[in-house]
């Protein structure tokens, strides 16, 4: 096969993006690693799930975040260019969160991080504010789940599924404690059940639907 016709081939084909770009990657797997953000532009946030159909103009004030499970966000890895249409029209974004549980093989958590890196440096690079979300897997204590994420910026974590036992509890604190001595985060976005020993170090986000149901109570 010609090189000209080898190119063409490859690049028709999805090489897990990597036909796409390649970016700069730090650690022993080349993750690739988001830029800082300084500051959050929006105030409310709603699941990816709800992108397509939430009111247009509302959008540009409202955050999108994947705290979901895997299955329904797997689709802007499949395809990423045809999601960054309805992704900008959003005021920020949270970098993706594909699992990182302990129990996972090690191959899958490497490939998660390395997804999550790569999909938020995809965004960053065709001008979307992608705010890093921090996910980590301390059990094994996995360095490279750590790669993909900037010193000095603002990060947004989440405790869903992280409070179902004093053990999860206490894992879930550990990995907080060492987000805050490596990142050295300037603002902390919280999304869930917050932790008393950690409520004055966080703000509070809400979701757009929880505030509309806060409001028809009369909160």
């Amino acid at each position: 096969m010609e090189n000209s016709e080898k190119v063409r081939y490859r690049n028709g084909k999805n090489w897990e993006n990597v036909n796409r770009v390649r970016f700069y990657g730090f650690g022993a797997y080349e993750i690739p690693r988001l830029a800082p953000i300084r500051e959050v532009p929006v105030s409310k946030w709603i699941g990816f799930n709800e992108a397509l159909s939430f009111p247009k103009e509302k959008r540009k004030e409202t955050g999108v975040h994947f705290w979901l499970d895997d299955y329904q966000f797997q689709r802007v890895w499949t395809h990423p260019s045809r999601y960054l249409t309805l992704l900008s029209q959003y005021g920020a974004v949270c970098q993706p969160e594909f699992s990182l549980y302990e129990d996972f093989p090690r191959a899958i958590r490497i490939y998660n991080a390395y997804r999550n890196g790569w999909l938020g440096c995809f965004w960053q690079d065709h001008g979307l504010t992608v705010i890093p979300s921090i996910v980590f897997s301390l059990r094994d204590q996995d360095e490279f789940c750590w790669d993909s994420y900037p010193v000095d910026s603002v990060v947004a974590i989440s405790s869903v599924g992280n409070m179902r036992s004093r053990e999860d509890r206490a894992w879930f604190l550990r990995g907080f404690s060492e987000m805050e001595t490596r990142l050295m985060p300037r603002k902390i976005l919280f999304y869930g059940e917050i932790p008393e020993e950690i409520r004055d170090a966080v703000e509070p986000i809400e979701c757009f639907a929880s505030s509309m149901r806060r409001r028809m109570k009369g909160g």
